[in-house]
């Protein structure tokens, strides 16, 4: 195989108790300071103010999935939770602590939003204590949901797409010609059929055999990947790639190697997750028997046939927001 004058090789990259909510701001501490004495205080909101130790507890029973979204580091992440989920409790207990300023309405439901988060907590608490997760629970998760955690080998592909198996040939031959990776990305913006990816040069991202690539809601055919694979970094595969009804030509530009995870990095995340599934189940549990005992009066079929009309948003939706009049949007 003949490789690329300018080819470089290159590699590195359920629902919740408790929805987040995203506003707010705070006065926040350096992270530096999750390292200090558990006492110290991390925020102040009015009279309220929360400790190190207690963000560590809220941190500790914030699900596995929300944390991962909240930031990339736990520093990052961390600083999120306080911003946007805890200084709102706080601002609402602070709100609450002038109770004579609110309206009956808005105490009734602050009331009401403090004694479910109450619950959730309680909930959590005893689920922990009846049924604390165990190292073994959280080692037998860990062998049987090992795809969960590992990552698979993934190549930096870059591709043209065109029509006919006598065009990608002939690119592929000029190719080899082309003095830099400019040259290549001018190439795939004129030659390329797949418009989702020619104005970047034909860049595919990081794909993995099954054809996802770490670009979002990007994938492609997984024969991109098997021909790439016989290749090294650097190199076009010598010959067009059926990809549908089309012709790929693939250069492979890096790759990142498989990684495998240890137990010991990821059993807090585990235990996490276990500790999140059983009060959730608890939840559920709880749902159902209010439910048996409370909800006598469903009449689902007297819905039928009611027509609410269609709102702003609906009509947004269909595609046809010129549809709404001035008084609706007044």
């Amino acid at each position: 195989m003949t490789r690329c004058a300018w080819g470089t090789k290159t590699g590195h990259v359920r629902r919740s108790l408790v929805p987040l909510r995203w506003a707010a701001s705070a006065i926040l501490v350096a992270p530096a300071a999750l390292s200090a004495d558990a006492r110290s205080s991390v925020v102040t909101v009015g009279k309220q103010s929360v400790s190190v130790g207690e963000l560590s507890r809220r941190w500790s029973e914030l699900p596995l999935a929300q944390r991962s979204a909240l930031g990339k580091t736990q520093n990052q992440g961390l600083q999120a939770y306080v911003d946007r989920f805890l200084v709102p409790d706080l601002l609402l207990a602070e709100a609450a602590s002038e109770r004579q300023k609110l309206t009956p309405d808005l105490r009734k439901r602050l009331e009401t939003g403090v004694l479910q988060q109450a619950m959730l907590q309680r909930i959590r608490r005893e689920t922990d204590e009846k049924s604390p997760v165990t190292d073994a629970e959280v080692r037998a998760y860990f062998e049987a949901h090992r795809g969960q955690f590992d990552r698979p080998e993934r190549l930096r592909l870059f591709r043209v797409l065109v029509a006919s198996d006598a065009e990608a040939k002939d690119i592929i031959h000029q190719a080899h010609e082309l003095p830099d990776f400019d040259a290549w990305r001018k190439l795939a913006r004129e030659k390329s059929l797949d418009h989702a990816t020619n104005m970047r040069g034909g860049e595919l991202g990081f794909i993995a055999a099954d054809g996802h690539s770490d670009i979002f809601e990007l994938a492609v055919d997984p024969a991109l990947y098997a021909a790439a694979a016989k290749v090294k970094d650097g190199e076009l595969v010598k010959s067009p790639v059926h990809e549908g009804d089309k012709f790929a030509v693939v250069w492979r530009r890096g790759h990142v190697a498989a990684e495998h995870a240890q137990l010991a990095a990821v059993s807090s995340l585990i235990r996490a997750q276990l500790r999140e599934s059983r009060a959730q189940k608890a939840y559920d549990e709880l749902l159902a028997q209010l439910r048996a005992k409370y909800v006598k009066d469903w009449q689902p079929n007297r819905l039928d046939g009611i027509d609410f009309g269609q709102t702003p948003a609906d009509r947004f939706q269909s595609g046809s927001p010129t549809d709404v009049s001035d008084a609706e949007v007044r």
